[in-house]
């Protein structure tokens, strides 16, 4: 399910920033409404185009990714303080803190309720990818979790701010709605700042860093899927690792994504929720799959804890803690199928939930008829090894670790 979810993330990144790029040209040029059709052909040129920079610039990915992090906090300042104080009359206090207006077409205000919350999911990063970094990272036990907070925290802070300084910039809420701009962040820039250059200008200091951290971000993808393939569980694991020449990575894992991504900007192509769409499916493979290992440390009390780790937990808090995420999971999987507009047609309809089930039954077809005898993991005992020999330990154990996991990945769990 992870998998899948993962080969299924990058389309929607890269689809937002397409709409902000064209959003740019019919700022531009008032009288071309950008089609579909047209932001697919764009979009399908940008999967291209990033295919050949991971392949060939791939090792300049960690300079450009550090220069694109200050871009993008930099810019975000720059954005909100733009929306703040260019909103002279903008939105009142009430309209920003207490009024609630419900125009998704359904009758219920708690369901209007449920879409925004859902729609707010997207800003997210999703933790797992730094759980996945555990391999790489001296002490782990320490480091995972200080990563988590700091990544929870900020999102939301960032979140925030952009939201609350956009409530303030709004002067017509309607025109975000009847807009023809690709993107409704040009409706907010607009009547925020009340000036087309300097609103082209603030989407494009988000847009060009943006760009930047979609390469690492689509990298960050290939990483997460190749840790999955390399278990064995997947048919065709061998050839998807194989690195390319010169140093190109696991190239194989590079166009089977890119091929993904192109089938998957049909979506956007046959539907006018496709948007919609691209976001919610890695949502709803995640949030499905988070429930198989929280599960099942609820059904095992917990018995494969580590202890005497940074931030070791009570055997009870931490069964605890699960079964309440398990709820929460739950809750978000449910917001992530939910339809966007109401009344629900066969064209707006949130198709979310077929991909959960298709990606299902793929994990389950995989492991009975494949994985189950193919599965190759790697042992516990190695990456303690691991994290010994990282910690500045050296000793023969963790010599022999380090043999074991080369081993492992090429024949196999040690015995």
């Amino acid at each position: 399910m992870h998998a899948l979810g993962v080969a299924f993330t990058p389309a929607g990144a890269l689809f937002g920033m397409i709409q902000l790029f064209a959003t740019c040209g019919a700022m531009t040029h008032p009288e071309w409404v950008p089609q579909r059709w047209q932001l697919v052909v764009g979009y399908e040129g940008a999967n291209i185009l990033m295919l050949l920079l991971l392949l060939y610039a791939g090792k300049h990915l960690a300079l450009l990714n550090r220069i694109s992090l200050v871009g993008i906090f930099g810019g975000l300042f720059i954005v909100v303080g733009c929306l703040l104080g260019g909103s002279g009359a903008g939105s009142s206090h009430q309209f920003v803190w207490t009024k609630f207006q419900n125009d998704s077409g359904f009758a219920s205000n708690v369901y209007c309720s449920l879409i925004a919350l859902g729609t707010s999911l997207y800003a997210y990063g999703v933790p797992h990818w730094l759980c996945n970094l555990a391999d790489d990272v001296e002490r782990p036990d320490r480091a995972i979790p200080i990563a988590l907070a700091a990544q929870q925290i900020g999102n939301g802070v960032t979140l925030f701010l952009f939201f609350v300084a956009a409530g303030y910039a709004v002067t017509d809420f309607d025109a975000l709605l009847e807009t023809l701009y690709p993107s409704s962040v040009g409706v907010i820039f607009d009547q925020a700042v009340q000036s087309k250059g300097g609103s082209i200008a603030l989407i494009l200091i988000i847009c060009i860093p943006g760009i930047i951290s979609f390469m690492s971000y689509n990298s960050a993808c290939i990483y997460v899927f190749h840790g999955f393939v390399r278990t064995g569980a997947i048919p065709g694991w061998q050839w998807l690792i194989k690195i390319g020449k010169q140093g190109k990575g696991a190239a194989n894992i590079i166009y089977v994504l890119t091929f993904i991504n192109a089938i998957l900007g049909l979506i956007y192509l046959g539907s006018p929720v496709g948007f919609s769409i691209l976001l919610s499916v890695p949502g709803a493979l995640y949030f499905s799959g988070f429930l198989v290992p929280l599960g099942a440390h609820v059904i095992t009390s917990g018995r494969n804890l580590k202890r005497h780790g940074w931030f070791s937990l009570p055997r009870k808090v931490s069964v605890a803690l699960a079964a309440v995420n398990i709820l929460g999971v739950t809750f978000h999987l449910i917001l992530v199928c939910l339809p966007r507009e109401g009344p629900v047609t066969t064209e707006n309809m949130n198709h979310s939930v077929l991909f959960m089930v298709f990606g299902l039954i793929c994990a389950l077809a995989s492991w009975n008829f494949y994985g189950k005898r193919h599965y190759r993991g790697i042992s516990i005992e190695v990456i303690d090894g691991l994290s010994l020999g990282r910690a500045g330990v050296s000793n023969e154990s963790a010599k022999t670790a380090q043999d074991a996991l080369a081993h492992t990945c090429q024949h196999g769990n040690p015995k």
